[in-house]
């Protein structure tokens, strides 16, 4: 019988987001209602990026930004503005109606700055605050400069409170660039007997 009413999570991973467009690609090509039926589809940090890329149905190749390989210090060099080339991305790639399109389906891991708690964002009145929210569960505190608000307070990273949102719920798939115990994620290279857990991750 099919299974019904699963959810997706994406974990926060950084750079290492690279990692979901070859999983999502071959989902799509293979198993496309994996993604299309699914009733939630959660994300934190750069997992909201993809989780909003693919609630969309936005393809894929039409996302990438700027090479830091440029700089000297590639990410690291403070000529590289990763938060603005995101932000440019979304203002650009993202319909006019994303907000309508993703609320009640797309739900968004953020820390609250004021108090540290975990907040999931899935309802959005406009394209202008979904953006927000996506740019709040992607700022890493520091190296992204001054900390953003959404709703009248501040956020930053929802890596930082939960990493993967409603992973301990049934029927959610978990998908992380990480080897650890998520549903979807490379295979260790060596045999360990070790695993660290940090904020609902698995490494």
């Amino acid at each position: 019988p099919a299974v019904v009413g699963w959810s997706i999570s994406f974990a926060g991973c950084g750079f290492m987001g690279i990692y979901y467009v070859g999983v999502i690609s071959c989902i799509l090509q293979r198993f496309p209602r994996f993604i299309r039926d699914a009733s939630t589809i959660y994300g934190a940090s750069a997992g909201a990026l993809m989780a909003a890329i693919i609630t969309l149905g936005i393809p894929l190749g039409e996302w990438g930004f700027s090479p830091a390989r440029k700089h000297k210090l590639g990410p690291l060099h403070p000529a590289y503005n990763l938060l603005q080339l995101v932000q440019e991305s979304l203002l650009e790639k993202l319909p006019e109606d994303a907000h309508l399109r993703v609320s009640g389906k797309l739900s968004l891991s953020l820390t609250r700055v004021s108090d540290g708690r975990n907040l999931l964002v899935s309802q959005f009145d406009s394209r202008e605050e979904l953006i927000q929210a996506l740019i709040c569960s992607c700022f890493v505190p520091l190296y992204c400069g001054v900390v953003p608000f959404h709703s009248s307070q501040y956020y930053v990273d929802g890596a930082v409170s939960d990493n993967l949102p409603r992973c301990q719920l049934g029927r959610t798939i978990t998908i992380s660039p990480c080897a650890g115990e998520s549903d979807l994620c490379p295979r260790a290279s060596t045999l360990t007997f070790h695993e660290v857990r940090f904020n609902n991750v698995s490494f």
